[in-house]
């Protein structure tokens, strides 16, 4: 039995596209798909035991994006990093996962926010409900800034 990786991305290019990196986005999982529109790139792939690949094909998309503001390019999930739904961002030139959990506490719920770049480095920050509404997106910029370095 395999352990599995769904990751779907709707990205802008700023060159253009090599083909090899369209055989890195693997087809193989219902409901998976590719579609490339002159400098936008569309696709769902199902990675099967393979992070490393799934890895490598960031990277990859890394070298061939530039985001000045923070944008929300897609979702991801992982059996193999125990994630069920994570959202994927993007930042200049950098690809980002960001989870979270929540957790019952006296003065309401308590967020934990996992930022992930799947290379080895991920920070997590805490925020109570009031928190939320208020500062979210502004500690968002200055963690993934803080991941970046």
């Amino acid at each position: 039995m395999g352990m599995y990786s769904t990751l779907e991305l709707e990205l802008k290019a700023n060159t253009k596209l090599p083909s090899e990196i369209f055989e890195k986005m693997r087809v193989y999982g219902e409901g998976d798909y590719q579609e490339s529109l002159s400098d936008t790139i569309k696709f769902r792939s199902t990675f099967k035991n393979s992070l490393n690949e799934l890895t490598a094909l960031v990277s990859e998309l890394e070298s061939i994006i530039f985001y000045p503001q923070l944008t929300q390019i897609g979702e991801f999930s992982s059996e193999e990093l125990e994630v069920k739904y994570a959202k994927v961002f993007a930042l200049e030139n950098k690809i980002f996962f960001l989870y979270e959990e929540t957790q019952d506490a006296v003065i309401g719920e308590i967020h934990k926010y996992y930022f992930n770049n799947l290379r080895g480095k991920q920070k997590v920050f805490t925020l109570c409900d009031y928190e939320v509404e208020n500062q979210k997106d502004s500690v968002f910029q200055q963690y993934f800034i803080l991941l970046n370095n």
